[in-house]
């Protein structure tokens, strides 16, 4: 078994926590996908393209974080992803009253990350 210094495990699962994070958001608002390149995909059927942008720009910040980091990220690398998620979040609220109702009642953004 491989090891893994204790810091990087916890960058990871909070990396796993935006990917759940952004997966209800998509889901509450009827999309269903499994990974980062599907959530970019995904995001361009009912987002305005700042948003799809924001998707793409956090997707490419988990790979990156998770597969090609030469160091551990700081507490910068983290804080620049969460604020691509609240862009996000912020982006699909523009949708509509009825749509961000449908989203907020859906089964998948009621439950925690």
């Amino acid at each position: 078994m491989t090891h893994v210094p204790t810091r990087r495990v916890l960058v990871v699962e909070d990396d796993e926590n935006l990917r759940v994070a952004v997966t209800a958001e998509l889901g509450g608002n009827g999309l269903a996908v499994d990974t980062a390149g599907d959530l970019a995909d995904a995001a361009e059927a009912v987002a305005a393209p700042p948003t799809v942008a924001a998707v793409r720009a956090l997707a490419a910040q988990v790979d990156h974080a998770v597969w090609a980091a030469p160091r551990d990220p700081d507490g910068g690398d983290t804080a620049r992803a969460w604020a691509t998620v609240d862009t996000i979040r912020r982006g699909l609220a523009r949708r509509g009253w009825r749509a961000r109702l449908r989203a907020a009642l859906d089964h998948r953004t009621l439950r925690a990350p």
